[in-house]
């Protein structure tokens, strides 16, 4: 009969133990995933109809603004600003956040868009020149000009990259 007992008593300690462990951890990750859905709303949104590009942009301070979550954006510049110099950077691989793998697909006029804050903004695809992978990047634009830069790795030489310059070319009002 004691034997009895002691097993109840000792489960019973075991199994209270094992919940304490595992009960406040599933707390703490429901709570971080409701942040993360508070926290990431969308900011503004790139479409590249020609390879089939339509894509979420965040905050630059918001967690999902990194290049291993989707597209980076790498300036606080906003479209609607003078001279804006809005640069973005993601990659060009084989995985699920390779969301320029087809951006060597463009060409010279193919339109960009970026949608915020109720309007959406058309760019001109002009150009693309090749940098070095070092963490820097020289983005070289007209003066004077809205410009878009898409940054993605070289896909044949690791140890570059591309840029892709477009410049803002119209503003328009997005239907309601």
């Amino acid at each position: 009969m004691k034997n009895k007992i002691f097993i109840i008593v000792g489960s019973i300690f075991i199994l209270s133990g094992l919940l304490m462990l595992v009960l406040p951890f599933t707390i703490e990750l429901d709570n971080k995933e409701e942040k993360i859905i508070a926290s990431s709303d969308e900011y503004m949104r790139l479409s590249i109809p020609k390879i089939k590009l339509d894509k979420t942009i965040y905050k630059i301070d918001d967690k999902m603004n990194d290049v291993d979550k989707g597209i980076e954006l790498l300036t606080t510049d906003t479209p609607d600003q003078d001279n804006s110099k809005i640069v973005l950077a993601s990659h060009s691989g084989n995985s699920k956040i390779s969301y320029f793998k087809k951006l060597n697909k463009i060409k010279k006029g193919n339109l960009i868009t970026l949608k915020y804050e109720g309007k959406t903004y058309t760019y001109k695809y002009e150009k693309k020149y090749s940098i070095k992978k070092n963490g820097k990047a020289k983005i070289i634009t007209k003066k004077n000009k809205r410009s878009l830069a898409l940054i993605t790795c070289d896909k044949k030489n690791k140890k570059k990259q591309w840029v892709y310059i477009a410049y803002q070319i119209s503003v328009d009002e997005d239907a309601i």
